[in-house]
């Protein structure tokens, strides 16, 4: 089968929403912040036996500095661009120091959904379709292809893809 493959560039305000990039790793600092205390208090109580607030929030305050300011800088994503053909979809994202490739082969597809993530503390809320060649939580781990609702072809590209029939539709 001759397939037509077209590609889009996916800009970071559709990849991200918008809002500067100071917000978002303040919304992540504060977000790895609550995670950081609420795991402290276990584990503390697990290896010392008590759990020491001031301690737990002095050292979660900086250690979750490194995870929510640096790794934003070093993990932001220069370019990506998306491909669809009738027989894969494919998104390429160049981070700073590595390129990502998620392809996935229509054979491989296991769901086609529509989705909004994000919102509230994690920033703006995006919609798009979600394309997955694993279970939900696989997909989690190894990737899916998520095409921004504000691409200029996004209605084409979304009845195409809802018309592929998933291998194993239980795995979802």
């Amino acid at each position: 089968m001759s397939a037509e493959v077209k590609t889009y560039e996916i800009t970071s305000e559709m990849r991200y929403g918008h809002g500067s990039k100071f917000a978002r790793c303040w919304r992540l600092w504060l977000f790895y912040f609550v995670v950081f205390v609420i795991v402290s208090v276990p584990v503390d109580r697990m290896i010392f036996g008590k759990w020491e607030p001031v301690k737990s929030l002095f050292i979660g305050a900086f250690s979750v500095v490194f995870m929510a300011i640096v790794m934003p800088l070093i993990l932001h994503t220069e370019q990506s661009s998306l491909m669809v053909s009738d027989d894969f979809v494919e998104l390429t994202s160049t981070l700073t120091f590595k390129t990502l490739t998620k392809r996935i082969s229509r054979n491989k597809v296991t769901d086609v959904k529509e989705m909004t993530f994000g919102g509230g503390l994690l920033g703006p809320a995006r919609r798009g379709l979600a394309v997955r060649d694993r279970g939900w939580f696989g997909a989690r781990f190894w990737g899916f292809v998520f095409i921004p609702a504000e691409l200029p072809d996004y209605e084409e590209i979304k009845r195409r893809l809802l018309q592929w029939t998933p291998v194993n539709p239980q795995a979802v």
